[in-house]
């Protein structure tokens, strides 16, 4: 499907080696809006998603997105033009590094969808690698930019698999960036949690967790899916 409609927006995907997923949609409904704040930095955006789908939750935020491959920065930039809040969202043709050594801003919402590696994960696309392969964006570049780009108290926002997501928190920890909100994501009942959605902060304090069921046994959607998602998906 190369356009992906939504309720206030749609996505063209037709470019980019990386289409709209649920995680990515997971990670932008998950946000939660009365914490954005004025300004949201995406980290990797993509088609341009999630970059988007604050700007729905937030219309007065103004949200930075930044994508090192040059197909989806193109697409972002695409969907960002045709979209609702177009004004208020600014894509850029940079990976974080760069970006590091030459911004001074601070941001009330960092959000990423961040790349991970499987060991043994064999992909032929090389922008789905980009994608996927953490290689490209270590997770300590993540945290070291969330500790100089975050506002005292501004939030980093992030979804990854659980093994992976489990490592995060270690290794953000060792960074003096603390775990706030931990939700594991069930696609199934019976299957092993899949995903992890996680808000860091700098403030210490008690993680709260609890779990999200994505559908239940006969393949429906759950209540709390759909009530997370429902200003998003059409059919919702």
């Amino acid at each position: 499907m190369s356009v992906f409609h939504f309720k206030k927006f749609s996505i063209q995907q037709g470019e980019t080696a990386m289409k709209v997923g649920t995680d990515g949609v997971l990670l932008g409904a998950w946000v939660d809006g009365a914490l954005i704040g004025d300004r949201v930095l995406d980290i990797g955006t993509g088609t341009g998603i999630i970059a988007i789908m604050l700007a729905q939750k937030n219309p007065e935020a103004q949200i930075y997105a930044i994508e090192r491959d040059e197909n989806a920065f193109q697409q972002a930039t695409g969907n960002v033009a045709i979209c609702p809040w177009s004004n208020n969202i600014h894509v850029y043709h940079i990976d974080l590094a760069q970006y590091l050594l030459s911004s001074s801003n601070a941001y009330s919402t960092i959000v990423c969808n961040p790349p991970y590696f499987i060991k043994g994960w064999q992909v032929d696309n090389p922008g789905r690698k980009l994608a996927r392969d953490a290689e490209h964006l270590p997770h300590d570049l993540l945290i070291a930019a969330a500790k100089q780009l975050l506002t005292v108290d501004g939030n980093l926002w992030i979804v990854l698999p659980k093994q992976e997501g489990e490592l995060f928190i270690t290794t953000a920890l060792q960074g003096e960036l603390y775990c706030c909100n931990k939700t594991q994501v069930f696609t199934k009942p019976g299957i092993a949690a899949k995903r992890l959605l996680l808000r860091f902060s700098n403030q210490k304090t008690v993680v709260e967790e609890n779990e999200l069921l994505i559908a239940d046994e006969q393949n429906n959607y759950t209540d709390a899916y759909k009530a997370l998602t429902k200003d998003f998906y059409l059919n919702f």
